[in-house]
């Protein structure tokens, strides 16, 4: 058991300024934003479809078939990271890094299948298979099959910053699992995996859905989606502060992304539906149902002939000192495109902390 008793300066709050530059590899001619898998599958196809057109027009007849050299796309990105911060306590420090390098490779296995593999490098140091999937689906049908390991379809997570979001921190979770999807404009997913979390013996047990819809409209497009798990305590962050849960813990969440002309709107909720028992997780001494949002707003401008996104952004949590998040931030950025593919971005950001009479315990 790991009590948390914040006894920190008067002035509870750690501040931090970062910069981001963004190297998108676009090999095979990728955008600067990476596709979903199901975008993936219909960029593929298409351009399959137009090589073997433009092959028959130039030659007058259809050419072998395409080799797996032709099946293979592959896209991925570089983040070069410095930041400077302050701690609760007033400690600063500042740091220089490669945040992330990620390589994706997707492939066209036969009209009906894709495998896609995500391939991550972080700053400690460690290469991990992030991502690594098989989907069935074909353009002549809205219904598909996805398996392998991924985020699973709680939350969306979409944000115009570099900092990982409040909502993310408590709500991501990263599984081997089996979903069930549709998507023609409206769409839902159904899934199962045999999460970390064990309480009812090491079985697939845990579950979870999301409905929602997505689509343009005359000033942008919209996302708006809800979804519910059977186990919110499989999310990456609560696996590493809660050990051997004595019972699964439903959540909930919502979101929202739209573009408005110029604008992007971003909001999230991610929530626990029951509390954790006293023995796992407690806030002041209560069984604990920690819960996160996130709201923001972008603005698409151009500056000396330099396209810009500037973003104000504010989060928050509630029962969630036991977590190591904050109870609030503030956060700036603004992200430019100083080259084809590449992006500067820069951060500023203020985290408050729980009150200082405030206590946590977690079993750890």
């Amino acid at each position: 058991m790991v009590v948390y008793s914040l006894g920190h300066e008067a002035i509870n709050m750690r501040v931090f300024i970062s910069a981001l530059i963004i190297f998108l590899i676009p090999f095979q001619a990728f955008g600067s934003n990476l596709p979903t898998q199901e975008e993936m599958w219909g960029i593929i196809q298409g351009q399959a479809k137009e090589i073997e057109l433009l092959k028959v027009k130039l030659g007058g007849r259809p050419t072998k078939k395409p080799s797996w050299a032709d099946k293979i796309k592959l896209s991925g990105k570089i983040e070069l990271e410095a930041g400077q911060s302050e701690t609760y306590d007033g400690v600063q420090s500042s740091d220089l890094t490669v945040g992330k390098v990620e390589l994706d490779i997707d492939a066209m296995v036969n009209n009906f299948t894709t495998a896609n593999v995500e391939f991550q490098y972080d700053d400690g140091g460690t290469v991990t298979v992030d991502k690594a999937t098989v989907l069935f689906s074909n353009k002549s049908t809205p219904w598909f099959v996805s398996i392998g390991k991924d985020t699973l379809p709680f939350g969306e997570f979409e944000s115009n910053f570099g900092t990982s979001i409040l909502t993310k921190k408590l709500g991501k979770s990263s599984e081997s699992s089996l979903v069930l999807g549709y998507s023609d404009g409206a769409f839902a997913k159904v899934y199962i995996f045999n999460g970390d979390s064990d309480p009812d013996g090491d079985k697939v047990d845990q579950f979870g859905g999301q409905i929602g819809y997505s689509g343009k409209h005359k000033r942008g497009k919209v996302l708006i989606a809800a979804g519910l798990i059977n186990s919110l305590e499989d999310s990456n962050t609560i696996q590493t502060k809660v050990t051997d849960p004595d019972k699964h813990i439903p959540g909930f969440e919502t979101h929202l992304t739209a573009t408005l002309g110029d604008f992007v709107v971003i909001g999230e909720y991610v929530t626990a539906l029951n509390e954790f028992s006293t023995f796992q997780m407690t806030y002041n001494g209560n069984p604990s149902t920690p819960s996160a949002w996130t709201t923001e707003v972008g603005y698409n401008h151009i500056l000396f002939d330099y396209k810009i996104l500037t973003s104000i952004g504010y989060q928050g949590t509630r029962d969630s000192l036991g977590l190591g998040l904050p109870e609030k931030r503030i956060i700036l950025g603004s992200s430019i495109k100083i080259l084809d593919e590449v992006k500067l971005t820069t951060e500023w950001g203020r985290d408050y902390d729980y009150s200082l009479a405030d206590t946590a315990s977690v079993n750890a």
